[in-house]
């Protein structure tokens, strides 16, 4: 899952049954194919490879390796809030019958909480919408010399 750090929105949810570097970076460019640069990111060390280190150097973007704790995770709130929340609201509930089904109904979930509830940490809006507002303002924007 790619979650944008400053709108809280949940850009990309793939599954698969692994996950690999290589696979990531096709996932990261399908992503920059369909909306703007991401703003500067962090992976954790299961991810910090040639693999990854050619895609940001490919880009030109500079991502933030973090280091690992001695028990293997890296603890980034908005993404453990995101996780908690894709396995409450919907791993927990309905039973896969095959990949393609898994894909549909996450990617439904994904749509809702993207567009559904208003959250207090984006001024009362929702992920969506404070990104039209975040995309507006830059839109907008002037440079002085």
């Amino acid at each position: 899952m790619v979650v944008d750090d400053a709108t809280h929105e949940a850009v990309g949810v793939d599954q698969e049954h692994t996950l690999g570097a290589d696979q990531l970076t096709r996932i990261l460019d399908r992503i920059l194919c369909q909306r703007r640069r991401p703003l500067p990111g962090s992976v954790g060390k299961r991810f910090n490879c040639e693999a990854m280190l050619t895609w940001v150097h490919r880009h030109g973007d500079e991502l933030a390796f973090f280091s690992s704790r001695r028990d293997g995770l890296v603890r980034m709130p908005i993404v453990e809030s995101f996780n908690g929340r894709l396995q409450d609201e919907c791993l927990n509930e309905p039973s896969f019958t095959s990949l393609s089904h898994a894909r549909v109904v996450i990617e439904t979930w994904r749509r809702e909480y993207n567009e559904g509830g208003p959250r207090k940490s984006l001024g009362g809006l929702t992920p969506a919408a404070y990104a039209m507002q975040l995309a507006t303002k830059a839109a907008t924007m002037t440079v002085k010399i």
